[in-house]
């Protein structure tokens, strides 16, 4: 009789999974933990045990369903077989606009969504309505195509439920994308075609020694998800357009914001050193116009006014309208306290200076005369009520 006796594990594909087992050789009567390991996209289906080695062995009921399960090691080898399969995915296709999309060998379930598994390949095909054009492709949950932008393409089914969406607008207009010296942007300059409502997402770098300021639009139409910031959206409006990028050399950003009571208007962005900037403050009602407060002392040109400009200094600045309530401005009504008018409290000074000195002159007389407090106290009474009679 061997001393030890192997387990060996197989599956039906050495890409769906592996099984485990701690090490190869085991001891008759030592006990043996198995378990199924499935990759990504995969499923753990049944155990085998192709030689029948395990049946007068101690083993738990029901191992054959269980990914990891133990048994007793016999006096023979053991031969374990692992199936796996394919888990199955779901993806839903909308549309955005008006069309229609094929999908390749594929029908909907019952609930209106296709099956795929991980890494299984299906034809998209994009098809516009009368008087629409296809735009692109997008998708969610790591949906990958092999073009976005190509109206039939090829969907790479990831290991997980996804979303595609085709997106078709109703007409073409041009966009003209530039930027000023000092930097680079994404997409490249130049004039594209693309679909009204589109949304295309901008990118913009600066050379070294210069700052991006902001996007501007020729259209006011044109919306920007945020046009202070290099990297943004842009949604086509339905005019031809430009878009460009404005680049500064070194650079300051100018940030205008507003205390309670109005709001505060003013091109924020980055500009550079001595640059004019119109600046506008409008109260709320209830409220007026108290001031500019700004941390770089005189870049205001003119404080008191609501409508004034700002003259960039060589730092970063911040510049805030302060609005106060309009009663505060009515005579008497000021939350502003005289400090001439506090009354300070010299009557406590003077009383706490007489309690002093006279604790200081019964300790004189005490130490002088050798005498209790008591006796002390006793005889300066005995002297005041003399006086008195």
């Amino acid at each position: 009789f061997k001393s030890k006796y192997t387990v060996t594990i197989r599956s039906n594909a050495d890409d769906y999974g592996a099984g485990n087992f701690g090490h190869k050789d085991f001891a008759p009567g030592e006990k043996v933990k198995v378990d199924a390991n499935p990759y990504e996209g995969f499923k753990f289906v049944r155990w085998t045990d192709e030689d029948g080695a395990l049946a007068a062995t101690d083993v738990e009921d029901g191992w054959e369903k269980k990914s990891e399960f133990s048994f007793t090691m016999p006096s023979k080898d053991v031969n374990l077989f692992i199936e796996f399969d394919y888990v199955t995915y779901y993806f839903s296709l909308r549309i955005k606009g008006k069309g229609e999309v094929e999908v390749s060998g594929k029908t909907k379930n019952k609930q209106g969504k296709y099956e795929c598994t991980v890494g299984e390949e299906i034809l998209l095909s994009a098809l516009p309505a009368e008087n629409y054009v296809f735009v692109n492709w997008s998708g969610t949950n790591s949906a990958s195509l092999s073009d976005f932008d190509k109206a039939d393409t090829t969907l790479t089914c990831p290991a997980s439920d996804f979303t595609v969406t085709a997106n078709f607008a109703s007409s073409i207009r041009n966009l003209t994308l530039s930027s000023t010296e000092g930097g680079t942007i994404q997409p490249p300059e130049g004039v594209m075609t693309m679909g009204v409502d589109t949304i295309l997402s901008l990118s913009a770098v600066p050379d070294e020694g210069y700052a991006f300021s902001r996007w501007e639009c020729s259209s006011s139409a044109g919306g920007f998800k945020d046009e202070k910031s290099p990297d943004t959206d842009f949604t086509r409006p339905d005019v031809d357009c430009e878009v460009k990028a404005i680049f500064v050399k070194g650079g300051y950003r100018l940030t205008v914001a507003a205390s309670a009571g109005g709001k505060a208007e003013g091109k924020e962005g980055v500009y550079e050193m001595g640059e004019k900037v119109e600046i506008r403050a409008t109260p709320l009602e209830g409220y007026v116009f108290s001031r500019w407060q700004c941390d770089a002392d005189g870049a205001v040109a003119s404080p008191e006014d609501a409508a004034t400009e700002i003259v960039i200094p060589g730092k970063d600045v911040k510049v805030t309208a302060v609005f106060v309530l309009e009663a505060s401005l009515v005579p008497g009504a000021t939350h502003d306290r005289d400090p001439s008018s506090s009354s300070f409290p010299w009557g406590m000074i003077v009383l706490i200076f007489f309690l002093s000195g006279v604790a200081i002159a019964l300790v004189i007389v005490r130490e002088r005369y050798n005498l209790s407090y008591r006796a002390l106290i006793k005889t300066y009474f005995n002297k005041w009520f003399r006086k008195r009679k």
